[in-house]
């Protein structure tokens, strides 16, 4: 049995996970409980759990430091955070300390399932490196420091190919699946965590990729396509910064896009939004992204069709959740950009599992 701790302030929550667990009979048991930090600092110093299951506010010391002084006393543990909460700097602190997951209240059997499947993949991937994995690892470590020099001087040249490299070596050093969508969706964190930190005025809202979608993925393509899209997305929005007095403008076209992809919408209401004429924000738009701004919404909607497809959601669903109401319109569009129509696709990922 794998030795685990639960830690939060709700005794409610504290009680229905140990319920949940002997509902379920999960390979773990609950060897100990606190409802504040420092009581589960002296609770970890007598029982030594493995899995540690803990709330971000809790009383006297909050989850995150809590975090902190326990990896000194039991740094082998699995750590798992308890939280409504989803604010940029929780999640990259909880990142940074090397917690392997979350779970949202309302705590659900699922939920605790999912997660503690995790923790076991996690535990049962320690192992000692070789030396051709340790060099590996040394390659990776050389990667991400260069990418992160490159974010932090605003230079997107040659990122997405590095962004590859990194996640091929981590697929060379992580065989499980559940244990290389962990480590991608670190990395990736870990870089726009970065790039956050050096664009303070950005206005779009601060935010980190849902594991959630993450955990839809069934392959290791599936997760490089999705992490993949997300540095594409990270490196756009570099490519505009580089435009001084007009980013605020470019940024912020952007931002609407992303979050308002699935209304209808055309140029003309944007550049209504951002105060200048259609024309020039069709050409300023092309001089900082790249392409024009039709190429770019329509790779976009493709891409999150793309998503929806491989979470198994019907095309036609899928068709109004990405603004096209014209569902032969939107097939006729897929097929342009993918060479498949959006049921060819579906089923090909399917047959590819």
């Amino acid at each position: 049995m794998i030795r685990l701790a639960v830690f939060d302030d709700e005794f409610v929550v504290v009680e229905g996970v140990k319920a949940i667990l002997k509902k379920m009979g999960l390979n773990y048991e609950v060897v100990g409980t606190a409802n504040d930090g420092l009581s589960a600092l002296d609770v970890i110093k007598k029982v030594q759990p493995k899995v540690i299951m803990t709330d971000i506010r809790m009383p006297g010391i909050d989850g995150l430091e809590m975090i902190k002084r326990a990896k000194q006393i039991n740094p082998d543990a699995v750590f798992i955070v308890i939280s409504g909460f989803q604010e940029f700097e929780y999640a990259r602190t909880a990142l940074d300390l090397g917690v392997i997951g979350y779970i949202d209240k309302p705590i659900t059997k699922d939920k605790i399932r999912d997660i503690l499947k995790k923790a076991e993949g996690q535990i049962q991937e320690e192992k000692h490196y070789s030396e051709k994995e340790k060099e590996q690892l040394e390659r990776l470590h050389h990667l991400t420091e260069e990418i992160t020099k490159k974010i932090q001087c605003n230079k997107s040249e040659d990122i997405d190919t590095s962004v590859k490299e990194a996640l091929r070596i981590l697929d060379i050093l992580y065989s499980d699946l559940d244990t290389y969508k962990s480590e991608s969706y670190k990395l990736i964190c870990s870089l726009l965590g970065v790039f956050f930190d050096g664009h303070a005025s950005y206005e779009v809202n601060q935010h980190f990729p849902s594991y959630k979608n993450l955990e839809l993925t069934h392959s290791k393509q599936e997760v490089n396509r999705y992490m993949f899209a997300i540095a594409e997305s990270m490196i756009k929005k570099m490519e505009a910064l580089k435009v001084g007095s007009h980013n605020q403008t470019i940024l912020k076209v952007l931002g609407y896009i992303a979050e308002n992809y699935a209304e209808d919408f055309g140029l003309n209401e944007l550049a209504d939004m951002v105060k200048v004429t259609p024309s020039y924000l069709s050409q300023l738009f092309k001089e900082e992204v790249g392409t024009s701004f039709i190429k770019y919404l329509t790779k976009f909607r493709i891409n999150k069709a793309k998503e929806l497809l491989l979470q198994g959601e019907k095309v036609a669903n899928v068709s109004h959740a990405v603004g096209y109401s014209n569902y032969r319109y939107f097939c006729e569009i897929f097929k342009r950009y993918e060479g498949k129509t959006p049921s060819e696709y579906k089923g090909a990922r399917r047959e590819a599992d």
